[in-house]
């Protein structure tokens, strides 16, 4: 959110309106001031099919999360299905790669319903499966009507979705345009953190990924991990997407390393991606000052 903001919530039960929340922002506009947080997030989850956000003062913005399903209070499971869900669970701990995916993925599928059977192993002395059970519990339990989803629910989603986007790169080549990415971006800043630490990564895919990710974010901060990957990593594609994601910020430095890489990149593509982001920044520089004028 912006500074200076105050809404109103409400939710409606039929043709009645019922306020559920005030939020009354910080008094600042522009950048925050030294020891204030750059953003501020409120989390809600509505009862109701419908409600209304009204701006009182500032401008904020709003990101809409939809549950697949809603949570579900003792749902029963069969005998069969409590032996396909324990005998999963066994090939969490096999040998090959492959068949620990698969099970963890066939778990996913058979649903909360399963929750009891994995918190009895959750414990278990394979790190391995407790991180991948800790996955499962952490995606089959569902947000409780009303409860705001925490920000470590919004960070556990992170390093999923990277791994996601990395797969799609390395499929499509150069494209980025994936509903892995517009998930990343719609986390919103809480993902800033976990995706810098992802680009230590030993995977060209994976750091592509997160140069995308973090351009979509136009967090500031993360210059300082965009920045060196465009004239330093090895490999066309990060460089290419560094190049793509720089486009969203402006500074001297950000425009004289684009130049560069304009002239000097060793890849065709690369070059061409980063005269275009150039061309962006200055156009859109070049807009703003009109707009001032006027």
């Amino acid at each position: 959110m912006l500074g200076h903001v105050v809404f109103r919530l409400s939710e409606f039960a039929g043709e009645e309106k019922k306020e559920k929340l005030l939020f009354e922002g910080p008094n600042w506009s522009g950048s925050a001031p030294q020891g204030e947080p750059q953003f501020r997030l409120v989390y809600f989850v509505p009862q109701t099919e419908k409600f209304e956000i009204a701006c009182v003062k500032g401008g904020f913005y709003i990101q809409v999360y939809h549950l697949s399903k809603k949570p579900k209070k003792n749902i029963p499971i069969t005998d069969e299905e409590r032996a396909k869900a324990a005998e999963l669970i066994k090939k969490l701990n096999a040998d090959g790669w492959r068949i620990r995916e698969h099970a963890q993925r066939e778990l996913r599928k058979m649903g909360e319903k399963i929750l009891p059977l994995l918190e009895k192993e959750k414990d278990t002395p394979d790190i391995e499966v407790r991180i991948r059970i800790k996955k499962l519990i952490e995606a089959l339990t569902p947000v409780p009507p009303g409860k705001p989803l925490s920000e470590e629910k919004m960070k556990s989603r992170t390093a999923e979705l990277v791994g996601k986007l990395a797969s799609y790169i390395q499929s499509n080549s150069f494209d980025c345009n994936s509903e892995p990415a517009k998930s990343l971006a719609a986390i919103g800043p809480h993902a800033v953190a976990p995706l810098e630490r992802h680009f230590d990564s030993k995977s060209e895919h994976i750091r592509a990924a997160v140069v995308y990710a973090l351009g979509k974010l136009k967090n500031a901060g993360s210059v300082k991990v965009i920045l060196p990957a465009l004239k330093n990593d090895k490999n066309e594609k990060v460089r290419f997407q560094a190049a793509g994601a720089l486009a969203n910020f402006d500074t001297e430095g950000i425009r004289k390393a684009l130049k560069d890489a304009s002239e000097n990149d060793t890849s065709e593509k690369v070059c061409k991606q980063a005269h275009e982001s150039l061309k962006q920044i200055k156009e859109r520089k070049k807009h703003a000052e009109k707009e001032d004028e006027e």
